[in-house]
């Protein structure tokens, strides 16, 4: 069996560190988890969620 790929690809890029907390935070309101029940399901804490989607972690 043969595959061949057709069209275009465009190359993915990681989430860098400037956007990985704009992600996050969208990701939690569009969802409404608060950032202490993301921090509870992650094992983590509240200022940990919010330092991150604040680029400060």
């Amino acid at each position: 069996m043969t595959i061949v790929a057709t069209g275009t690809a465009t190359p993915t890029t990681a989430p860098t560190d400037k956007t990985v907390g704009p992600l996050l935070r969208a990701w939690r309101e569009r969802r409404r988890v608060s950032q202490l029940e993301l921090a509870l399901r992650a094992d983590s804490s509240a200022r940990h969620i919010s330092f991150i989607e604040t680029g400060r972690s």
